[in-house]
């Protein structure tokens, strides 16, 4: 997946080695219209903080968790790391 934001263009450049550091992320869920995966939450990952994620597509609140997978799965989804 492409590594930009659409609404904002500049990449988000991250090292995935560092464990310590948040991680951005998608929780991309399936679209039957498109017959594709698509995004439906965006959100950053701490692994001792937990995270916040909250939807691409309206205004909503927020959500809280700890597990990003476990998050995911909620939905239905797949995690996509920024």
């Amino acid at each position: 997946m492409d590594a930009n934001n659409p609404v904002d263009p500049a990449p988000v450049y991250q090292n995935a080695d560092s464990e310590d550091r948040p991680r951005a992320f998608y929780v991309d869920v399936w679209d039957e219209d498109t017959d594709d995966l698509v995004h439906a939450y965006y959100g950053v990952f701490h692994p001792v903080r937990g995270g916040l994620a909250r939807p691409v597509d309206r205004p909503g609140g927020i959500h809280s968790f700890g597990d990003v997978e476990r998050f995911a799965c909620r939905f239905g989804g797949v995690v996509t790391w920024c």
